[in-house]
């Protein structure tokens, strides 16, 4: 198994996120989250996992919060 391939997200971290919010890039939104940096498919796997917390839109390299569930 790849690094990070098992990662939970702490639900905890997503309400350091907010409607609206508008996040520059993965490694920031790593960040906020408090979750390590991947690549590949456990990014794509870790996306999907953060769609079950966040509704929110990839722009380029942009995140845009645009509901957070509660």
């Amino acid at each position: 198994m790849g690094k990070g391939c098992c990662v939970m997200i702490n639900r905890k971290y997503i309400f350091g996120l907010n409607d609206g919010d508008i996040i520059p890039n993965y490694k920031e939104l790593c960040n906020i989250l408090n979750l390590p940096v991947l690549s590949g498919n456990s990014k794509i796997a870790q996306e999907e996992e953060l769609k079950r917390y966040v509704d929110f839109e990839k722009n380029g390299h942009k995140y845009k919060i645009n509901h957070i569930y509660s």
